[in-house]
């Protein structure tokens, strides 16, 4: 095969390569970076200096992060990896803490506390609570420096959950190192870079931002697990730069020699059941047609992802784009001579002096309803009686069940949940045993938060429980057109005769040549007469026929170039850029 240089498909791939090698490399730099108010990045590597002192102890112990994270299996590059968020966290029943690598002298406690959105400064000291004590045992191994070295178990901390502890006060947590005036190490660093020192002269004055004290490492081992990172030794105010000896400088404290050094190696935890806040919150999954509504769920650790709602699904005539392509009602289904027209499934207008029915006029071959000549409705809705409507609108589902596309059913049927987890509103969310409950609602054995009063209350079928007492679940439920609440749900009507003249879909009415029902619709009738319904077959679905160039409304795509192979290779491309994660 040869191969034109220069012609302008291989122009094109030229261009393509080598725009791509700089998206990947600006991707590289910009993934993850922790960036000093100086603007020095860190961590910096291990001094030669600290290698060679912790190679004395017994056993020799390794205090580099390369060394840390191979050790524990994990691929995490130390400096591009390193990120100052997630700083802030909500705990869950299996949260646990260890001690992982200690490279400073000193000992000092490692603690949680409650986060203020309206607190203007860091928690006082008292408000911070000991989760791993610095002399505990008094400077005994391992907490002599360099210890636990890289691969040695160091302390560990574990408890069914924090949220028992009654100093929690709910919501988000925060880290920190917490200082001792008795040793070097007399500042109290916080995960939250925003709490910590403020460097505001020398090398920081342009910027006058708070030193990231902690760096962040989320582990590819264990899905809701993270390193936390901290320096122990104080930063200052004031910053050169560089200090005379040419190594960075994290900043000066009046008549101190000593300060942090920026490898972040002296203090490292490991930290495990964690979770994001914001689960099954609404959010908007980017997706068109009824695919972009959803809900926020938590996958792993403090990662949300937006889950849609609703899947793709086969087009039906509701003015709503089912199959999720971009297109509203594209080769949409309407009964025999009838066609989709603005989300409503219209007759062909007849021959006869009367072509269409009492109500309806004929336009451009159809039979229109005359309120809604001159309506336009906003994408969703559809016009009926002359008001735009949704398919939901006026529906009360009953129970759990919600209304969808103009159905009840409940969001939680074939989701699976796994581990301390249930299904809340079609998303999988933390039982609130760890993640509580909100005000006004009580955590029940299931792992739900009910009514006050409902939690571990049982009520007879086909009754639910509100404030307390158990209540027909079908009471003041309004169903959709051809369902029928029974037994605490919304469920299809039985197959019956269909309405004569009349055909309801997704609580929209039309009136037309030929009638249906909810489970079966007639033949066309005379003229200005409606044709009785048949029954359908074991409550199934009327027959419909796809609508063609021929009898209803279609929506041509445009062809493909011949320059697939350039788009093909953009998605090889970019994958590589995104090998690590």
């Amino acid at each position: 095969m040869s191969c034109n240089r220069s012609g302008p498909l291989f122009g094109a791939w030229l261009f393509l390569v080598g725009s791509l090698l700089v998206l990947c490399a600006l991707e590289r730099q910009l993934h993850a970076m922790v960036v000093e108010p100086n603007g020095f990045q860190v961590p910096v590597p291990v001094s030669a200096a600290e290698i060679g002192f912790a190679a004395n102890f017994t056993p020799p112990s390794v205090v580099t992060l390369t060394a840390l994270f191979q050790v524990r299996g994990e691929s995490i590059d130390w400096l591009q990896d390193a990120q100052t968020k997630p700083s802030v966290f909500s705990p869950t029943c299996g949260f646990s803490v260890e001690f992982v690598e200690h490279g400073g002298a000193c000992h000092v406690d490692f603690g949680w506390y409650n986060v203020d959105p309206n607190r203007t400064g860091p928690p006082a000291d008292n408000q911070i609570y000991t989760v791993i004590s610095g002399m505990n045992p008094p400077m005994g191994p391992p907490w002599l420096p360099w210890h636990p070295g890289v691969g040695e178990t160091g302390q560990i901390f574990t408890t069914d959950t924090i949220r028992s502890d009654p100093r929690y006060k709910g919501g988000l947590i925060g880290f920190a190192l917490r200082g001792d005036v008795n040793q070097d190490c007399k500042q109290t660093h916080f995960s939250e870079q925003e709490l910590n020192p403020i460097c505001s002269d020398g090398a920081c004055a342009a910027t006058k931002g708070p030193w990231a004290a902690a760096v962040i490492w989320q582990s590819t081992v264990t899905p809701n697990g993270y390193y936390i990172g901290f320096e122990d030794l104080p930063f200052g105010s004031s910053s050169t730069g560089k200090t005379a000896a040419g190594v960075l400088d994290f900043g000066a404290i009046p008549g101190q020699s000593l300060r942090s050094d920026g490898d972040f190696n002296d203090f490292v935890y490991f930290i495990s059941g964690l979770t994001c806040e914001g689960g099954g919150t609404p959010c908007d999954t980017g997706m068109p047609g009824i695919c972009s509504a959803g809900l926020n769920e938590c996958v792993t650790g403090t990662t949300l992802t937006c889950r849609p709602s609703l899947k793709a699904a086969p087009e039906v005539c509701d003015g709503l784009d089912n199959d999720c392509n971009g297109m509203v009602d594209d080769h949409a289904t309407c009964p025999v001579n009838q066609v989709c027209d603005r989300g409503v499934c219209l007759p062909l207008c007849g021959t006869s002096e009367f072509p269409c029915n009492s109500g309806y006029t004929c336009q451009n071959g159809l039979c229109v309803e005359r309120a809604c000549l001159n309506v336009t409705c906003p994408a969703g809705k559809v016009c009926n009686a002359g008001i735009c409507s949704g398919a939901c609108d006026g529906i009360i589902c009953p129970g759990s069940q919600v209304c969808r596309l103009g159905r009840c059913a409940d969001p939680c049927d074939g989701v699976t949940c796994v581990g301390d987890r249930v299904c809340e509103g079609g998303v999988c969310v933390e039982q609130c045993k760890c993640g509580g409950c909100a005000a006004g609602k009580a955590c029940d054995a299931s792992g739900r938060c009910l009514d006050p009063g409902c939690a571990n209350k049982t009520c007879d079928a086909g009754q639910i429980c509100k404030a307390g007492a158990c209540v027909d679940s079908c009471a003041g439920a309004v169903c959709p057109r051809g369902q029928a609440c029974a037994a605490g749900a919304c469920a299809d009507a039985p197959s019956g005769p269909g309405a004569s003249g009349t055909a309801g879909l997704g609580g929209v009415t039309t009136t037309g040549a030929a009638g249906f029902g909810a489970a079966g619709f007639g033949a066309a009738g005379a003229t200005g007469q409606a044709g009785a319904g048949s029954p359908g077959v074991d409550g199934g679905t009327p027959p419909h026929e796809t609508i063609t160039p021929g009898n209803g409304c279609r929506c041509d795509a445009g062809g493909s170039s011949g320059t697939g192979w350039l788009a093909l290779a953009l998605v090889a491309l970019v994958t590589g850029c995104r090998r690590r994660r």
